[in-house]
């Protein structure tokens, strides 16, 4: 039997998200990839899940895990950015965000480093779920694998390491 999935973010998508999604960043990227619906954190979803999987909005982290296992028989958290931008909110969001984690039946990191530092947030199971990119929804004029030029990813704020790349670049 497949499993349902849904993913959970403040985004207005609800449903399926087309292979050639113009945003197809990570979170896009494996809900393709797993077939999974989408559902804004606001609204319930119009059906049962096996997986909900919550992507915490890093400008609003008020997520109520307790209200989504209404809804999924299990959910996980997606780490969103690096591991410590949440240390930016106030003490309160602080703590409420690592609380969100460890109510999580488990949470997805992008890396193996990740994991040592989500267990010492008192998170029980942490996953890696590398960063994925669907490559339909990329304007590429010129149809050759290999490209001159340089890729950047994020702005320039501290979460993304946006001044980083454009430095290194």
């Amino acid at each position: 039997m497949k499993s349902k999935i849904v993913f959970f973010s403040e985004s207005n998508i609800r449903g399926k998200v087309p292979r050639d999604f113009e945003n197809a960043r990570t979170e896009f990227g494996w809900s393709i990839m797993l077939d999974a619906d989408w559902c804004p954190l606001n609204e319930p979803p119009s059906q049962k899940y096996n997986l909900g999987v919550v992507i915490i909005p890093k400008n609003n982290p008020n997520v109520d895990i307790t209200r989504l296992r209404e809804f999924c028989d299990k959910i996980a958290v997606m780490q969103e950015g690096p591991h410590w931008y949440y240390q930016d909110y106030s003490v309160e969001k602080q703590i409420h965000y690592i609380n969100c984690l460890r109510e999580a039946d488990w949470v997805y990191c992008h890396n193996m480093s990740d994991i040592r530092y989500y267990r010492g947030l008192g998170c029980k199971d942490v996953r890696v779920m590398r960063s994925m990119m669907i490559p339909e929804g990329l304007d590429c004029q010129d149809g050759s694998l290999y490209k001159e030029g340089t890729l950047l990813g994020g702005n320039l704020v501290s979460w993304y390491g946006g001044k980083d790349r454009y430095l290194v670049a």
